[in-house]
């Protein structure tokens, strides 16, 4: 299985495994027009709710992604 880690700032959770598909996850970012994007989870394991946000972490724009998760196979 491939993997691949982003930097990015994890609040409210100490680790959380989440698997998405590699496609939908790139179509989901690059429709963003900004440079910062929050990902937040909407249960373990499930859907990611994606908004940009400016450099204040402050929503920015009305354009949201929902991303839903696929079945890790481990």
């Amino acid at each position: 299985m491939a993997a691949q880690r982003l930097p990015a700032v994890l609040s409210g959770a100490e680790e959380v495994p989440v698997a998405f598909s590699p496609a939908y996850l790139l179509d989901a970012l690059t429709s963003f027009e900004s440079p910062r994007v929050r990902l937040e989870l909407l249960g373990t394991g499930q859907r990611a709710l994606l908004h940009a946000v400016d450099e204040q972490g402050a929503a920015a724009g009305a354009h949201r992604h929902l991303l839903m998760s696929v079945k890790q196979l481990v």
